[in-house]
């Protein structure tokens, strides 16, 4: 997802200005790459005020490359590249004029569905007694717990059983984290939703992560429009400073 700021007609701007030809280009390059800054900015000013907290690696998810006098286009774009799902896959679907997106898989719904705890075709979403991070994402710590408990007592857990660790591990395991288990979405038996329970003191059985259909997001604000608006308003004006600093220390 990029936005691209550049200028043709070069030419004839060059036999408009005469005797100061030789400085259309850098007097170009250093406009385009205000403008492009200005975007930047912009992009990452919207996306801190549009999201409901987001992390501070998605605010500054945005890059920019510079034009020069040899290149005349910058561009501003979403990193597509993280340790974790890139700012472009996850941003996508909230950028657009309008409409409605479905949303990509979350690494975590990946470390799921490799554990075979995530059915095919299916995405998750927090449940009530899910623990959420500042950012009201799901704890990473309780998806390690969940992947490390189900690693521990094996397949069966899939199913809601005890599985075959000894009987004295299993007493030391059940003591040291509550037991978790799944729901599975065709378990017509079960009242509960499927999903990943806990089984909590008492018996009391509380909603962590619940299996859903693809969700679809609205789209927050114009990535792209934002970024076009923002080079007709501020093109001229920043050309007009950049020509002024190119003829005042041309050689």
């Amino acid at each position: 997802m990029q936005i691209s700021v550049s200028i043709k007609g070069m030419d004839g701007a060059k036999a408009m200005i005469s005797g100061q030809s030789r400085q259309i280009p850098f007097a170009t390059s250093l406009a385009i790459n205000a403008v492009a800054k200005d975007i930047d900015d912009e992009q990452r000013k919207t996306i801190g005020s549009k999201f409901d907290r987001p992390k501070p690696q998605t605010v500054k998810a945005t890059y920019v490359i510079r034009s020069n006098k040899n290149n005349l286009t910058a561009t501003v774009g979403l990193k597509d590249r993280s340790r974790g799902v890139p700012a472009s896959e996850y941003l996508a679907p909230n950028l657009g004029k309008s409409g409605r997106t479905p949303r990509n898989y979350k690494r975590s719904e990946y470390m799921l569905r490799t554990a075979g705890i995530l059915p095919a075709g299916l995405y998750t979403v927090p449940g009530k007694e899910a623990k959420l991070d500042a950012y009201g994402n799901m704890s990473r710590g309780q998806i390690v717990q969940i992947l490390s408990y189900f690693r521990t007592f094996g397949n069966s857990a899939l199913n809601s059983k005890r599985m075959n660790a000894t009987d004295k591990y299993r007493a030391k395991a059940s003591k040291q984290q509550r037991q978790y288990f799944v729901v599975p979405v065709n378990d017509r038996k079960s009242k509960l939703y499927p999903g990943i329970w806990q089984e909590a003191p008492g018996s009391t059985l509380a909603p962590i992560l619940m299996f859903v259909r693809r969700p679809v997001y609205n789209a927050v604000y114009d990535f792209y429009g934002t970024g076009k608006e923002i080079v007709d308003r501020r093109f001229d004006e920043e050309f007009r400073r950049a020509w002024r600093q190119a003829v005042s220390t041309a050689r």
